[in-house]
C-alpha cells in the first residue's frame, strides 16, 4: 500500500534560512519530523548567497538566486528553469509548495512537466486589507482592484493543486470564499519550548520581578498592526507594566520613533531572538500580545500557550479561535489601542483564571505531521 511507503518530498519556498519567519519555522520543523520518520525531504528555495552557503552542509537543499521583493526583502523572486531539471533527477513522489508566488509557479511547472502530485500550504493572507495596503497601495480604489487581482490569481493557482492545506478554519473559509473547494485544515505543528523558571528567565534578560510583562515576539512588518500595540503602551507608563517587542523587520525604525515621540519609556525593543533564547522571553512574560489581523494561524501564539502564557489577540481574526472562548486569553478591538490597554489590564488583574495549555496538544508537531502524511498518502492513492 502507498501508506506504508517512505516518501521523497520536494518542498518549494520563497524564503529559507538564515531568514526566520513563520513559514521557515514550519518548513524546518516539519522537515525534521518527516526525516525522523524515514522520509526524504528536498528543499527548493529562492535565496541569496547566505542561503546558498547552507548547501555546503545540506545536500538536499537547492538554492536559486533571484531578485529581492523590494517591499518584503525576506522574499526572493526566482524563476530559474534549472530547478525543473533537478526535479527530474530526484523524481520526488510529491511536491509540497509553501507559496503561490515564484517558487510556487516553478513547483507548478514541475508538476505539469513530470506529472507529479502537488500539495500547497496557504501561509499568508496576501489578499487582506492590511497586506494590500502595506505592500501594494493604500489608495482605496487601487487597493480594491489589487485585492481582486490577488484573489483571482489565488483561485487560478490553488485550483491547479491536488490539495490545499489551510492551517485554520479561518483561512479555509478565506480560500473557499474566493471559490476553492480542494481545501482541508491541518494546523501548523509546534515543537514546545522547554520550560524555564520565570525568575531565572527575567534575571537572564535583565527584567525586574516587580514588572508585569507584555510580550510580542515576531516579525516587525507594517502589516502586523504593531502601531496599535505601541500606542496602547501609553496607558501603562505609570503602572509598572513593561512591553517587550522582540523581533526584526522593516517597521522597526518607525515603531521605535513612534515610542520615542510618545515618551514611552516602558517599551523595550530587544531585536532578533535566536531560537534557543525564545524560551526565556516566553517564560518572562505574563501575557503574550499579538495585534496582527493577517495571521492564518500564529505559531508564536501557540508557542506562548504551550509555555503557559495567556494570549491577547484581535477580534475577527484567525487568532480568536485560539483563546477557546476565554479559557486561554481575551480579544480586543484591533483598531483601538485603548481597548487593548483595557483588556490587558483586566487580564493581569485576573491572570489566574486562564488555562493556556487547555487542549493545546492538538497543535503538537506529531499530530500535524500525522495529518500531513495522511494527506500525502490520500493524494498519491488517487493516482
Amino acid at each position: 500500500m502507498v501508506a506504508h511507503k517512505k516518501l521523497k518530498i520536494a518542498i518549494f519556498t520563497d524564503s529559507y534560512l538564515p531568514a526566520v519567519d513563520g513559514v521557515v519555522t514550519y518548513i524546518t520543523r516539519t522537515r525534521k519530523e518527516l526525516e525522523r520518520r524515514g522520509h526524504r525531504v528536498y528543499i527548493f528555495a529562492a535565496g541569496n548567497s547566505r542561503t546558498k552557503e547552507l548547501c555546503r552542509k545540506d545536500k538536499r537543499l537547492f538554492v536559486f538566486k533571484g531578485v529581492k521583493f523590494v517591499k518584503y526583502n525576506q522574499y526572493t523572486i526566482s524563476l530559474n528553469p534549472y530547478m525543473t531539471k533537478m526535479i527530474k533527477k530526484i523524481k520526488p513522489d510529491l511536491i509540497h509548495s509553501q507559496t503561490p508566488f515564484s517558487m510556487g509557479l516553478m513547483a507548478l511547472v514541475s508538476k505539469n512537466l513530470y506529472s507529479i502530485k502537488m500539495i500547497n500550504t496557504f501561509h499568508t493572507l496576501v489578499n487582506s486589507d492590511d497586506m494590500v495596503k502595506s505592500y501594494f497601495n493604500s489608495n482605496k480604489a487601487i487597493k480594491s482592484i489589487s485585492k481582486k487581482l490577488v484573489e483571482m490569481y489565488f483561485k487560478w493557482f490553488y485550483s491547479k493543486s491536488d490539495l490545499v492545506i489551510a492551517p485554520s478554519d479561518y483561512s479555509r473559509k478565506v480560500l473557499e470564499k474566493i471559490g476553492l473547494s480542494n481545501v482541508i485544515v491541518i494546523p501548523n505543528g509546534i515543537d514546545p519550548q522547554p520550560k524555564v523558571n520565570k525568575s531565572r528567565a527575567r534575571k537572564m534578560l535583565g527584567i525586574s520581578d516587580d514588572y508585569k510583562v507584555l510580550l510580542y515576539l515576531g516579525r516587525l512588518g507594517y502589516e502586523k498592526n504593531l502601531r496599535t500595540l505601541i500606542l496602547a503602551a501609553g496607558g501603562f507608563v505609570d503602572k509598572n507594566i513593561l512591553l517587550i517587542i522582540a523581533g526584526m523587520g522593516p517597521a522597526l525604525n518607525e515603531l521605535r520613533e513612534l515610542a520615542a515621540a510618545n515618551n514611552l519609556s516602558n517599551v523595550r525593543f530587544v531585536g532578533f531572538v535566536p531560537e534557543n533564547m525564545k524560551k526565556y522571553y516566553y517564560a518572562s512574560a505574563d501575557i503574550f500580545v499579538n495585534p496582527s489581523m493577517i495571521e492564518v494561524l500564529s505559531t508564536v501564539d501557540i508557542e506562548a500557550l504551550y509555555t503557559g502564557i495567556p494570549i491577547l489577540v484581535p477580534k475577527n481574526s484567525s487568532q480568536e479561535n485560539l483563546i477557546l472562548g476565554g479559557k486561554r486569553g481575551e480579544t480586543f478591538d484591533g483598531s483601538r489601542p485603548d481597548d487593548l490597554c483595557a483588556k490587558a489590564a483586566l487580564m493581569l488583574k485576573n491572570i489566574k483564571k486562564y488555562s493556556p495549555k487547555k487542549g493545546i496538544e492538538e497543535y503538537s508537531l506529531k499530530n500535524s505531521v500525522n495529518s500531513l502524511l495522511s494527506a500525502y498518502y490520500s493524494v498519491l492513492e488517487k493516482g
